[in-house]
């Protein structure tokens, strides 16, 4: 066994992934990006299309990139309203069972 080779394998392979894990990192923050900005802009789309809103893919894809927290916030906006709306519906329903 030469120990003074297995160390420069060693080093050699330090030095490998030395360079290779930030390229690593690097990729695998860009997958994360595009699926969160894929997930949010798919989403909103989803919201404007059965809220009757106008807009596009353009934009849906143009504001999930730079105004992510804006967007979200809207959707819950949205969501929320649509929550209270239904929720309403069905106390008033059940008000004129009860009655």
């Amino acid at each position: 066994f030469d120990t003074h080779a297995y160390a420069n394998e060693l080093k050699v392979h330090a030095e490998v992934m030395e360079t290779i894990m930030p390229l690593a990192y690097a990729v695998a923050l860009a997958i994360a990006s595009l699926a969160t900005l894929t997930i949010i802009s798919k989403t909103r789309r989803t919201i404007r299309s059965k809220g009757n809103i106008r807009g596009g893919f353009c934009k849906d894809l143009f504001l999930s990139a730079f105004c992510t927290t804006c967007v979200l916030a809207q959707m819950d906006g949205h969501v929320g309203d649509q929550i209270e709306t239904t929720r309403s519906d069905s106390w008033k329903q059940e008000e004129l069972e009860l009655q």
